[in-house]
């Protein structure tokens, strides 16, 4: 198709009509333009001048900056996938850390676009910053505690995953280490060749942040850092328990308040809906800090009367999680069992009823879990969750389909992957394999500013739609300018307007973060966290002795040893007298019988 320089093509794709760069609705279908900025990876011997068009499509926005003009398009397919880009590939679950590999700049040379979900766009349509994100290092010294500590952890735990595709070295890298809303993003990654990255490096990356952090951390920095580079901690097994726990500390310094609304609807062609969600469709509420607050979103599938039972049996099961739970408990090891029995429960309803392959019926699951501060979430399908904060709209879910699992594989590149016959076909769901071959997609965020968690079925995630619309839909409640369920209205019609083919169910947990204790009078120290971990380390084996009896002390347990010792003696005295008695009278029973004998 032809491509206009200075023009932005329709997302849409019945309309794709061109518009102008500085319009934000599509002058001919209404809809949002969507301004896909990329970034273009392995581009050091090239230098595009700002306004260039490049393969009749990118347009160069200055540095290694380019906005796709047709947003809805297919890049140029790739017939060999580079060992360059592979743990691009490999590592696309981890969102939203990971950039995906969108496509080629061009076909003769090997210059690869990096997308990032959003990026902060100003009021003129064009990116914030130069590079499409800032360095942790540029928001650092303006950063709260709990955003720097918060930073530091999501660090430590992209550890293990780079250092398997070899490119540990990225994180030694302060300008590939960027913030998108709540999250650290990678720019691009650096390969490690034959260099061997250790914690003692990272030590010395960090040391460079001290001076710029808040003053309610900057001991704890320093001396974790001085730890680090002594190799006192060698161990990532060990750091992430220290950032854990310092994050924990820090969040006394602040309120969360949470409200939720979730709404279910059949949607327009649709004979019933096979969704399901908890608490019920309709549902208005507040949480406070001392409360569990649990939101679950159902799709099912499996056909007519079917997939409502899926949806309906995995609610039931799952919906008295928090209930369960106990202050010991690992909230990720507790969730994970929830899970496999509700999946165990639809698959005995299965086998019962005699169904096999596509006939079994099964639900995809979206799960959301507040829990002292923490949202615990959990996946398990193509229902997906969307972080939303002023600036960024950002999925952190994976869909298990044919797609996503060929780009984890290397196989391929995401959009591309999509254009293939059955991309959409899940690869697992509740209900319809053994607990054995169900993985669960967990993890644990804590919000570090306001924010909106959009729990959602495919009825609207699909063709995009969110990407489309959360700046006109989302960031109103944000700001407080629309009620929640007002939103949540509005996303179930949009929903239904622009998609219309399938059941929606959405989920809203609107987050408010406020401080409540001046930093001034609050400075986190290691031997503090280094205590805190002793006393969790002491707990589980208390924990496991409780049941059993209450500790004693040193007396008791000498008396004790005295008493078991008495014990055995009298038993062995006992058992030598009987033995005695017992030849004694066997050696005269022999004497009378042999007398007998004699005598007759």
């Amino acid at each position: 198709m032809e491509n206009f320089s200075g023009t932005l093509q329709c997302f849409s794709e019945v309309c794709q009509a061109f518009n102008h760069l500085n319009c934000k609705i599509c002058h001919r279908c209404g809809l949002p333009l969507v301004k896909r900025y990329l970034w273009a990876s392995n581009n050091s011997r090239f230098v595009f001048n700002t306004g260039e068009l490049i393969a009749q499509r990118y347009i160069s926005r200055g540095s290694n900056v380019f906005l796709d003009t047709m947003p809805k398009m297919l890049p140029e397919p790739v017939e060999n996938l580079p060992r360059s880009i592979q743990p691009y590939l490999k590592l696309s679950h981890i969102l939203p850390h990971i950039p995906q590999v969108f496509g080629k700049l061009s076909n003769d040379e090997d210059i690869w676009l990096l997308e990032y979900g959003t990026v902060p766009i100003g009021s003129d349509g064009e990116p914030v910053y130069l590079e499409l994100l800032p360095t942790i290092e540029q928001l650092w010294t303006q950063s709260s505690p709990l955003q720097q500590i918060s930073w530091l952890l999501q660090l430590t735990r992209l550890w293990e995953p780079l250092n398997s595709q070899g490119v540990l070295s990225t994180l030694l890298h302060p300008n590939l280490l960027r913030v998108n809303g709540d999250f650290v993003q990678l720019l691009e990654l650096n390969y490690d060749h034959t260099k061997i990255v250790s914690l003692e490096d990272l030590g010395k990356v960090w040391l460079g942040w001290v001076d710029g952090a808040s003053l309610s951390i900057k001991t704890f920095l320093y001396d974790l850092c001085q730890k680090l580079e002594n190799r006192e901690i060698t161990q990532i097994a060990n750091l992430l328990p220290i950032l854990e726990n310092a994050q924990r500390e820090i969040s006394s310094l602040y309120h969360w308040s949470y409200s939720l609304h979730i709404l279910s609807d059949q949607g327009p062609s649709r004979e019933q809906n096979e969704d399901c969600c908890y608490p019920p469709s309709g549902t208005l509420l507040n949480s406070t800090e001392t409360e569990d607050l649990l939101t679950l979103v159902c799709d099912g599938i499996g056909g007519q009367d079917s997939g409502e039972i899926a949806s309906q049996m995995a609610i039931d099961s799952l919906k008295t999680l928090p209930e369960s739970l106990t202050p010991t408990d690992n909230i990720y090891q507790a969730t994970k069992k929830a899970i496999f029995k509700a999946n165990d429960l639809i698959c005995q309803r299965n086998d019962r009823e005699m169904r096999s392959q596509r006939q079994r019926m099964g639900t995809t699951l979206m799960m959301g879990l507040v829990k002292s501060n923490n949202i615990y979430l959990a996946n398990v399908g193509d229902s997906r969750v969307y972080w939303i904060t002023q600036d960024s709209c950002l999925r952190l879910s994976v869909d298990d389909d044919v797609a996503s699992r060929s780009v984890k594989l290397g196989l391929s590149l995401y959009r591309e992957a999509l254009d293939v016959v059955n991309s959409g076909a899940l690869t697992q769901a509740l209900g319809t394999t053994p607990s054995s071959e169900l993985y669960p997609n967990l993890q644990r965020q804590l919000p570090n500013q306001d924010c909106i968690i959009l729990l959602t079925s495919d009825g609207l995630s699909d063709y995009d739609r969110i990407e489309q619309y959360w700046q006109p839909e989302l960031l109103p409640l944000l700001r407080a300018e629309k009620e929640l369920a007002q939103v949540g209205k509005n996303l179930v019609s949009l929903a239904n307007l622009k998609n219309g083919h399938d059941n929606t169910t959405i989920a809203l947990i609107l987050c408010r973060l406020s401080q409540n204790q001046d930093l001034k009078d609050f400075n986190l120290t290691i031997s503090t966290i280094e205590h805190s971990i002793l006393h969790q380390n002491d707990k589980p084996r208390q924990n496991r002795t409780k049941p059993i009896t209450t500790p004693v002390n040193k007396k008791n347990n000498n008396k004790i040893h005295r008493l078991i010792w008495l014990a055995g003696a009298f038993v062995l005295l006992g058992a030598g007298y009987w033995y005695f008695l017992s030849n004694n009278y066997s050696s005269r029973q022999e004497t009378t019988n042999t007398s007998k004998i004699q005598t007759q």
